[in-house]
């Protein structure tokens, strides 16, 4: 009888201890993800956005346009050659409401809360590409070259600013091994968004920049 409560003791004892050393290192794993680190293996440079409105001021029903239409070789400036991108290229394009903040104290001091009821303040058309939601957006791939073609058309009255930036890239080169994490920009490998723009008004909204934010593209639906 002792012997089987000893042996009881002893099981119990090893399973919480087996627990025990579980939780630990998912606890590591989730703190410490990367054990050792590799340096960037691409550094990928700007590249354009079209976006535009056909005129100063916009009405309801008025339209944003935006475009994009990369080469499916990015050049790295890391191997000095062009790097074959075969597996997704993804953007957010973020528009931000600068109605109800003031406009005054620049681009940060803005209303995000647009997110949410998007549908509400534009439509999206989606001519190439795909919606993921209402700030995600992948490129389709034709022809050699990924594309993203948006028109968001005005349902509400406001000042809003657009702003694109790449959120994900993927060369379709193999992972690394787990527990091994890349210097830099991983998802993007640092590539850049520079916006053409047409009929930009985001000086209109933040009269207090001290010049034209390349970054950043304003418009104004009366």
């Amino acid at each position: 009888m002792k012997k089987r409560r000893l042996f009881t003791y002893l099981v119990l004892f090893s399973l919480l201890t087996i627990t025990f050393s579980c939780e630990l290192l998912n606890i590591e794993n989730k703190t410490y993800p990367c054990k050792s680190f590799v340096p960037a293996s691409h550094k990928f440079g700007r590249y354009v956005v079209n976006v535009k409105a056909n005129k100063p001021t916009l009405q309801i029903g008025d339209t944003v346009f935006l475009s994009l239409k990369v080469n499916q070789q990015f050049y790295d400036s890391v191997s000095r050659q062009a790097i074959k991108v075969n597996d997704k290229v993804a953007l957010l394009i973020k528009i931000s409401s600068a109605s109800s903040s003031n406009s005054n104290g620049g681009p940060f001091a803005i209303d995000t809360t647009i997110y949410r009821v998007f549908d509400k303040y534009f439509i999206t058309r989606v001519l190439k590409g795909n919606r993921k939601d209402p700030y995600l957006f992948e490129c389709n791939l034709k022809d050699g070259f990924w594309e993203l073609d948006l028109q968001y058309i005005a349902l509400k009255k406001g000042k809003y600013d657009l702003y694109a930036s790449f959120k994900q890239i993927q060369t379709g080169e193999p992972a690394l091994p787990k527990g091994v994490c890349m210097l830099g920009d991983p998802k993007a490998f640092g590539a850049r968004i520079s916006l053409n723009m047409l009929n930009n008004q985001v000086n209109r909204i933040y009269p207090n920049l001290s010049s034209l934010s390349y970054d950043l593209f304003g418009f104004i639906v009366e």
